[in-house]
């Protein structure tokens, strides 16, 4: 008896790790999951040995060239000059292209390909083709282990798995609408989620070990609804690309054909850092500044996304087709009709983002951002410290339930709009959010804390609006355990103009996941981050204290609106990434963005470069 005791407490202790979580005391665990895994394990490679150096006049195919011959661990540096390109270039395992800034490095694509065999062409590739979701290179199904925590889980075969392979895990979608949590593509106004088809939860894991047909993946699973009857399998490529990296360059398709000026699929640990991109108004059709499919555990930082293919729709900034763990962090969106848009995706770390000018065809509408989630599986993703608009969590492409939203400044709509401007719209089957710490809403403007269906008075001009299946409150299948389920605590918003820490707004009695009400109103800085970040958190222009968004903060810059509340009563700082947008100068309504001028230098810039090895200049 006693070693069956030791057994349980053993596996309990795996399955829920006994250091506690930075959301502790707040989030029930099963609502959260440990967000600091989120992106590529540690710091951004510094990455100081040159490999081959180019300069402006060479082609795509000497950049492929020079970045298929570099030796793993090395550099292929893009001289200061303009590049006049056609075709794709295709990043390579273990090597970084780097520029030497993204005002001196510029590359303009006239034409691209599609190397990437993504639905669109695109101008960088980050991956490999080897199958995707609607024909994957490899199946099996997946026969045990399905518990939130589990490491090791047992297949049907292990044919073309190897070490360091990556695997997809997903199940069947619910099939009607119940209570509690509901992941389903079919519940929603039209199809389209990058996923299986009717297969739309997924998980995303690195392979450590193979013990017959035990394999052993990290990390470990992270949603609590895996279940034997939902005919759990599993898909993985042949060849995924790991740890290439993109630095300090401009990649500009202006009016071009492109679909997205960079893809990554079928990719991990690969980063951006340092990247302007630029997208300019065409007929020509496109997508995204990026396209993420497949993928997990990237980041992209410290960048600039300008501009949009078309005004109207499909028309995003960074779109996370379907993927796990990624990490968006301290980036700049400007001119784009969605700058974030998460499909199935999840474990992601939105945080300290800026965006603004959600530029859209129809005056009057208004597009939330920085992140909008907007197909089937789009859950325990972490929102935390960006400022823009605000969010939605939709029901376009599927069910978007169970995400997080802390220390978010939202101030409701860009300026002139009078359509769709509530801050944080949960359309049909989006339970179960936790939205905490954030402070919210237009002084003057917003008059309304919620709106939640049926009732939808004054909902232009509330805070929240939930549980509608259309926009801006409409008509549509209506769902009132979206109010019932979210969990909120701590927020400051225009209308109530002081913080709620209100237990009646917490599901502490839900039949499902409840949530104890916290047993304090003490917040911690962060939900991911265990101390201010180092590498980015200081401007010219000033420091911002951290955190800089919350109901504990005073004395904050954040101004919004008129009348009493517009100071939001101190309680929001501008982050890092506002202050340098709104420091920087403007070529043609552009920013004349370089991280390098706008944060404080990071550790891994400084470190000096290795001499040249076998370099060779063109």
């Amino acid at each position: 008896m006693r070693l069956l005791a030791l057994l349980l407490l053993s596996t309990a202790l795996w399955i829920f790790p006994v250091h506690a979580q930075l959301w502790s005391g707040i989030i029930d665990p099963y609502r959260a999951v440990d967000w600091s895994q989120a992106g590529i394990p540690g710091s951004i490679p510094s990455r100081t040995t040159i490999c081959s150096i180019l300069n402006p006049g060479a082609t795509v195919t000497q950049i492929n060239s020079a970045l298929s011959s570099c030796p793993s661990g090395q550099t292929v540096k893009l001289n200061a000059g303009t590049y006049n390109l056609s075709g794709t270039i295709t990043l390579t395992n273990n090597v970084t292209l780097r520029g030497a800034g993204p005002q001196k490095t510029v590359l303009i694509f006239s034409d691209v390909s599609n190397t990437c065999r993504s639905p669109l062409s695109q101008a960088v590739c980050m991956g490999r083709n080897s199958g995707y979701w609607d024909a994957p290179a490899n199946t099996a199904m997946w026969t045990a282990g399905y518990a939130k925590g589990a490491s090791v889980i047992t297949v049907s075969n292990n044919t073309n798995m190897f070490v360091g392979g990556m695997l997809i895990l997903d199940q069947q979608d619910d099939a009607s609408p119940t209570s509690g949590l509901i992941v389903a593509e079919a519940l929603s106004t039209e199809s389209g989620a990058i996923c299986r088809a009717g297969r739309c939860q997924q998980h995303y894991g690195i392979i450590t070990n193979i013990s017959g047909t035990s394999i052993t993946i990290s990390p470990p699973l992270i949603h609590p609804n895996w279940q034997s009857g939902r005919n759990p399998g599993i898909m993985w490529p042949n060849s995924p690309i790991h740890d290439a990296g993109l630095e300090d360059l401009q990649i500009n398709t202006g009016a071009s054909s492109s679909g997205t000026n960079i893809s990554i699929w079928h990719a991990y640990h690969c980063w951006l850092k340092n990247v302007v991109s630029i997208e300019l108004q065409s007929n020509t059709g496109g997508r995204a500044h990026i396209q993420i499919a497949e993928s997990m555990g990237n980041t992209i930082r410290d960048s600039y996304f300008y501009g949009t293919r078309n005004a109207i729709n499909l028309s995003y900034g960074i779109e996370l087709s379907s993927s796990q763990f990624n990490l968006i962090e301290n980036n700049i969106f400007e001119h784009i009709v969605s700058p974030i848009v998460p499909g199935t995706t999840s474990g992601d770390v939105y945080a300290y983002n800026y965006s603004t000018d959600h530029f859209y065809s129809n005056a009057s509408w208004n597009m939330p951002g920085p992140v909008w989630n907007h197909d089937a599986g789009a859950m325990l993703n972490l929102h935390e410290g960006n400022q823009g608009t605000g969010t939605v969590s939709d029901n376009v492409h599927g069910t978007t339930p169970m995400n997080t939203y802390f220390r978010n400044q939202w101030n409701g709509r860009d300026a002139g709009k009078t359509q769709h401007t509530h801050v944080v719209e949960f359309n049909t089957y989006s339970r179960y959010h936790n939205v905490i710490g954030n402070v919210m809403g237009e002084a003057g403007y917003h008059v309304t804390y919620q709106a939640i269906a049926p009732l939808n008075n004054n909902c232009d001009k509330a805070i929240f609006a939930l549980g509608f299946q259309n926009f801006a409150c409409g008509s549509g299948t209506q769902d009132t355990q979206v109010a019932e389920t979210i969990l909120r605590w701590g927020n400051y918003d225009v209308v109530t103009g002081v913080p709620r820490w209100n237990a009646s707004e917490v599901p502490s009695s839900d039949a499902f996941y409840p949530n104890a009400v916290p047993g304090s109103q003490a917040l911690p800085s962060s939900f991911y981050l265990s101390s201010q970040p180092t590498t980015w958190w200081s401007t010219p222009w000033g420091t911002p204290p951290w955190p800089p968004v919350g109901p504990d903060v005073t004395g904050g810059n954040v101004t919004s609106g008129n009348g009493t509340e517009a100071t939001l009563d101190g309680h929001a700082y501008k982050i890092p990434a506002r202050i340098c947008y709104e420091n920087s100068a403007k070529v043609n309504g552009i920013l004349e963005f370089d991280a390098s001028q706008c944060y404080a230098r990071r550790g891994e810039d400084i470190a000096l470069p290795s001499a040249p090895v076998g370099l060779t200049i063109r």
